[in-house]
């Protein structure tokens, strides 16, 4: 028989491995493909990335924005339609006003690749991706 221990060693893991995974898939981008990214480690406070969103797709903007762990990000969002952003992994979001920007800051605190997307679209349009 198990010990609880054990079980609970694996049934730790087993989320672990879920979560990764979640964080770690593709996104669609429509039609076009996109293979942008912006890596913010290495610049001079370039934690920051301008992101538009034309009719629930980004238009203008990485499709990925790599940072290191305790950078901190600032992420300028303008969207010709309502919705709420949510950034995946960090549980923030940000409501979205047609034609007025909006700002996503916060510290990347945890390593791995989250997603953020789109609610009322229902549709994932970005990643970060934390370095340790």
């Amino acid at each position: 028989m198990r010990s609880l221990n054990d079980i609970a060693h694996k049934l730790l893991a087993a989320l672990l491995a879920g979560t990764m995974l979640y964080g770690s898939h593709a996104f669609a981008h429509g039609d076009e493909e996109h293979d942008s990214t912006v890596d913010t480690s290495n610049a001079e406070a370039t934690n920051n990335a301008t992101i538009t969103i034309t009719d629930g797709w980004v238009s203008e903007g990485p499709d990925a924005i790599k940072v290191k762990r305790g950078d901190q990000v600032r992420l300028v969002f303008t969207s010709n339609q309502p919705d709420e952003l949510h950034l995946h992994g960090y549980d923030i979001a940000v409501q979205l006003e047609p034609n007025t920007p909006a700002v996503l800051e916060f510290t990347a605190s945890y390593a791995g690749r989250f997603g953020y997307e789109l609610h009322k679209a229902h549709r994932e349009i970005g990643a970060i991706e934390v370095h340790p």
